[in-house]
């Protein structure tokens, strides 16, 4: 059965916008895990799904991440392509792994 994870990156940061020293590292590959599908989110159409590199959260599959930010910029969604096991990640907008403010990038 898939699961579903909603996560608002802000709690895994500190006040600079970085992952905060002593983190556990569970918290440290989830929040890395956050960041690097913000970043690949962020660097595609709005609105668009896209199929990444990057391999499902559970160990047993074999399957890969889709994003897709919302219409209106809320959420990036994500779900892994075998599993379903699927997430959305919220505030994403102020964190240093946006990279939606190249214009080109914009619809």
């Amino acid at each position: 059965m898939p699961n579903q994870f909603i996560a608002d990156i802000r709690h895994y940061l500190n006040k600079a916008g970085d992952f905060p020293e002593g983190l556990p590292k569970p918290a440290i590959k989830i929040a890395s895990f956050l960041a690097l599908l913000i970043e690949t989110a962020t660097q595609q159409e709005i609105g668009k799904h896209v199929k990444t590199e990057f391999p499902c959260r559970k160990k047993q599959c074999r399957g890969t991440i889709t994003t897709l930010i919302s219409d209106t910029e809320s959420e990036i969604y994500w779900i892994c392509t075998e599993c379903l096991d699927e997430g959305s990640i919220l505030n994403w907008q102020g964190s240093k792994w946006n990279t939606l403010e190249s214009p080109e990038i914009r619809k």
